[in-house]
């Protein structure tokens, strides 16, 4: 097997291990750790419950003790054949984390379209997005902890905290970043703006106590050094606790990218 281009390879330092997931469909996660490498989970293997097997992975993610997160489907035809699980890099087999049609925190069941890679504390909780089934709630921010104790992070409804909108469906659900306070980062658009579509965009930071919501950067507030003010494409990233965003000045076009740290 070879290493398919232009995907992610997750390294950390503590853990010194590097997670590689290999081409065809995503059929095989490896951990590279010093000289050696070694498979965690495959197609073929089995699933943790029910006599399943595993079909198909999603980018995995890798913490400090060597968990690896991932999404990933079963080999059958059932709406509960899909669900985030997680492998360790001294053991074989897979843990499941959450999977579809399970209880979601704050109403309803969780359906099948996690997000890919999930992202994981040093402490093993997970953080993801999905879509929800049987509540007016359509989806969702949710952290899953070791012990299966679920948060609500945030939803589609939400008001911004400083009051100038509401938080749409969560569209770029690939960018939900967790730190090891628990802390979840991600982007939203919004509805019912001060400025429209010249305001619309930002990126929030949620955590498990109630009215936790804090907005760290919008589009259209000025940079740090006052050059010009932050257009879109805002992108958050808790590997560095930075954003990057796209940056314009006034009466021109984008001038460019670059990368920002919340004081």
């Amino acid at each position: 097997m070879k290493y398919k281009p232009g995907l992610i390879l997750t390294l950390r330092d503590a853990a010194k291990t590097a997670i590689i997931p290999f081409a065809l469909g995503l059929i095989s996660l490896v951990a590279a750790k010093g000289a050696g490498i070694q498979t965690l989970i495959e197609t073929g293997d089995s699933g943790p419950s029910n006599g399943d097997t595993f079909l198909r992975f999603g980018l995995p993610t890798l913490n400090d003790a060597g968990q690896v997160p991932y999404y990933a489907t079963l080999n059958g035809v059932s709406p509960t054949d899909y669900g985030i699980y997680y492998s360790l890099v001294t053991a074989a087999g897979a843990t499941q984390v959450v999977r579809a049609f399970d209880a979601a925190p704050g109403g309803g069941v969780f359906d099948s379209g996690f997000s890919s890679p999930p992202a994981i504390t040093a402490s093993g909780e997970v953080a993801f997005f999905d879509y929800l089934r049987n509540t007016t709630q359509t989806d969702g921010i949710f952290g899953m902890s070791s012990t299966g104790v679920g948060t609500l992070f945030a939803g589609p409804g939400n008001t911004a905290p400083n009051g100038n909108g509401t938080l749409n469906a969560v569209p770029n659900a690939n960018y939900v970043n967790f730190n090891d306070k628990g802390q979840a980062a991600f982007y939203d658009t919004l509805s019912g703006t001060s400025n429209g579509t010249a305001n619309d965009e930002a990126i929030f930071l949620a955590g498990k106590s109630a009215n936790s919501l804090v907005e760290i950067v919008r589009e259209g507030t000025s940079a740090p050094d006052g050059n010009g003010v932050f257009g879109e494409s805002l992108t958050p990233a808790f590997v560095s606790n930075a954003f990057g965003a796209e940056q314009t000045s006034a009466g021109r076009a984008s001038d460019g990218t670059g990368g920002w740290k919340p004081t």
